[in-house]
């Protein structure tokens, strides 16, 4: 009896309704001691949850003693719950999935809402909504852009509640359905499920455990009748009503959602082309590169139309930030050849149209360009472009704050190389330049240069005057920036910390207290933050505490899909790495080796750049 109750236990939490009822009315003369609290349950669920409860759950619970029914007041609940039918709602589908056990849950896609989606799901919803509009503007005329940044998507359970356990590629033929009624404004037929994966080139993939999930939605969800799946999908049997439709790509899969229902007034509206450069800005700033090289590519084929019918100032423009956009994206995906040509067409547009395209516009677009260099660790085509800036800008107009801002990144990339003269020279030449604004963030970065330095005088010098910059900035500033400065401080507390063993515990505490804001890890930086908080406990012998936090900050890096973030998420592995080799944990060591070597591997000119390392690497393992 103890298995059964776990049994009900596990299903009650997962919100597998249908079996928790059918179950607890099989057993219902076992578990007469808790009698009561069972016709409670049952009473709650039958409130709760009447839109899902099955015909066959009704009729298992009207087989409970008349006695029983009537003194719980399940009669009128339990007739009233038989009639109830679901109403299909638009941007919502049921779709299964596997735990321990198979689960369903309901797919619902919001638009305009604020998103705080993980970057896994982020990364679903920008491969899968690519697919969705490219399928859709096949069957109509007219530009259709796919704007990620416009929506949202939550995973359901029972209650209304996001569950964030929920991960996994194989909802994405779902979540291209659910995002296809939201865009149609029509709701799916209230009868239809789906499990597939959905590649940005639109063909659907089968998925593993499929006759599990096909059996849980015929328990949990009665009124599944058709349930779509790859063309490719291996079954070996199928419950008893229900239908399996076979489908190739996300084409095949609309055609049969939406027969003749594409209304075009939802899908291609009139190309807005300064929304659309802040779409491409807001993509590319949220690393959904092949979403914005697609989008830049659509752009620059609309503005060289020959009856372009917005004024030659404006589309020059947007035609030098588009070319400008693609070929970073170029960049960032390691092709070269292809990023050269869109930027040399951006350059060529601003040497041929002074006036239209402002100076600063292109010198700050070009700054960002070798701050992507060197993320990318091709240290001297940064430096070229840094160089070639600064030279450029003699010769033209242009506010101070950008060729101050265009130094400090380029004494980035010399902190990069461990260049430290040349990095504390630039900087200190850009905070000469810099709006007071700003000034916080620059002595933040000589602070830093200090500190990797060594020469711990003039960081703290430079964290103070950071500080007091920081102090007399504006109050938004003061509310999103402060993370960077405890970034700086953190790091320089480490630092400090590790070189005066007398003072350690003193450093380390301050140390502590700042990075105890930080727990949640909402974004790089708090995620960096704590990663120094993890190897100072280690450092003090706070093994299992350490270890946690990196445990934490490890898992933050390795759900992310920005090559450099990668790159920090291999350098926190190696520290976890370092301590498991000095514990004589050689197979935990290795686990994190392997890590290090699928993060180094994801990006061409990183996988380049550490080519040696990762031939070692590979020899180790």
């Amino acid at each position: 009896m103890n298995q059964i109750l776990h049994k009900i236990q596990l299903h009650e939490r997962l919100g597998n309704v249908n079996w928790v009822l059918q179950t607890v009315v099989q057993h219902y003369s076992d578990l007469s001691w808790v009698k009561p609290e069972i016709l409670e349950r049952i009473k709650y669920y039958v409130k709760q949850c009447a839109h899902i409860i099955s015909p066959v759950t009704i009729e298992a619970i009207t087989s409970l003693p008349d006695q029983d029914l009537s003194h719980a007041g399940l009669r009128s609940l339990i007739l009233a719950a038989s009639r109830i039918k679901p109403v299909p709602k638009t941007g919502t589908i049921p779709f299964p999935a596997v735990s321990s056990v198979g689960i369903v849950r309901e797919l619902s896609v919001a638009q305009d809402a604020p998103s705080s989606l993980a970057p896994e799901r982020i990364k679903l919803l920008d491969d899968t909504g690519s697919a969705l509009i490219k399928a859709i503007s096949r069957r109509v005329s007219g530009q259709c852009v796919w704007r990620p940044e416009c929506y949202d998507f939550q995973i359901l359970d029972v209650f209304g509640n996001d569950d964030p356990a929920v991960k996994g590629s194989s909802m994405g033929l779902p979540l291209a359905l659910a995002l296809c009624s939201k865009i149609l404004d029509e709701p799916l037929p209230g009868d239809l499920s789906a499990s597939g994966v959905v590649g940005r080139d639109g063909y659907v993939r089968p998925v593993t455990s499929m006759e599990t999930k096909l059996q849980v939605l015929k328990r949990e969800r009665f009124f599944v009748k058709r349930v779509m799946v790859s063309s490719d999908q291996d079954l070996t049997s199928v419950p008893a009503g229900l239908e399996i439709m076979k489908v190739r790509s996300i084409s095949d899969a609309i055609n049969i959602a939406f027969p003749e229902r594409v209304h075009i007034s939802n899908i291609c509206v009139p190309i807005d082309i300064e929304a659309e450069l802040a779409s491409l800005k807001k993509q590319y700033e949220g690393y959904l590169i092949d979403t914005c090289e697609e989008n830049a590519s659509q752009l620059i084929s609309y503005l060289e139309q020959s009856h372009l019918p917005l004024p030659k100032n404006r589309s020059i423009r947007a035609l030098f930030i588009c070319y400008w956009r693609k070929g970073c994206c170029h960049c960032h995906k390691g092709e070269s050849g292809e990023a050269d040509k869109s930027l040399s067409k951006a350059m060529g547009l601003y040497r041929k149209h002074p006036g239209l395209i402002l100076p600063d516009e292109y010198f700050e677009l070009k700054n960002q360009y070798g701050v992507l260099l060197k993320d990318l660790f091709k240290y001297r085509q940064a430096e070229k472009v840094h160089t070639e800036l600064i030279k450029e800008m003699e010769s033209a107009l242009c506010l101070d704050h950008t060729r101050g801002a265009n130094l400090s990144s380029l004494s980035q990339l010399y902190l990069a190389q461990c260049r430290y003269e040349d990095a504390e020279k630039y900087q200190r030449m850009a905070i000469r330049l810099v709006s007071e604004d700003e000034k916080y963030r620059n002595y933040g970065y000589l602070a830093q240069i200090h500190t990797r330095a060594g020469n711990f005088r003039k960081a703290a010098r430079a964290l103070s005057l950071a500080r007091k910059s920081f102090a007399g900035a504006p109050v938004e500033i003061q509310h999103t920036k402060k993370p960077f400065l405890d970034w700086i401080e953190v790091e320089f507390l480490y630092w400090r910390g590790l070189r005066s063993v007398n003072r350690r515990k003193q450093v380390f505490q301050k140390l502590y207290a700042i990075a105890s804001e930080y727990s949640a890890l909402e974004g790089w930086v708090a995620a960096l933050i704590n990663k120094f908080r993890a190897i100072a406990m280690l450092l003090e012998g706070k093994d299992r505490e350490g270890l946690q936090v990196l445990d934490e900050v490890i898992s933050f890096f390795d759900a992310q899909f920005a090559p450099v973030l990668r790159v920090l998420g291999a350098s926190v592995k190696a520290q976890r790495a370092l301590y498991f080799l000095k514990a004589n944990e050689i197979e935990l060591a290795m686990e994190d080796m392997r890590g290090i070597l699928e993060d180094l591997s994801f990006q061409k000119d990183i996988r380049v750049y550490f080519k040696k390392e990762l031939g070692l690497i590979s020899r180790l393992l």
